[in-house]
């Protein structure tokens, strides 16, 4: 169960992270709103297991309020 919820949250984020760059990962368009910069591993231990996420990362992106894109689950 946990390896199926981290397979969600997973994708999930990433779709996130392409929403909010407006550019999906390795695509050259002119609205890009910064630039995907890879995953950062991180383990959960939860109620059904431990899930292993790959946390997006961004570069170059900042919000109306000047904060980072960072996604915590």
């Amino acid at each position: 169960m946990a390896t199926a919820f981290s397979a969600l949250m997973n994708q999930a984020m990433r779709i996130e992270r392409e929403h909010v760059l407006e550019a999906e990962s390795h695509q050259g368009t002119t609205g890009r709103q910064g630039y995907a910069n890879g995953l950062k591993p991180k383990t959960l231990q939860t109620r059904v297991g431990e899930m292993s996420l790959q946390i997006p990362r961004t570069q170059d992106y900042h919000d109306e309020n000047g904060q980072p894109f960072f996604h915590n689950p």
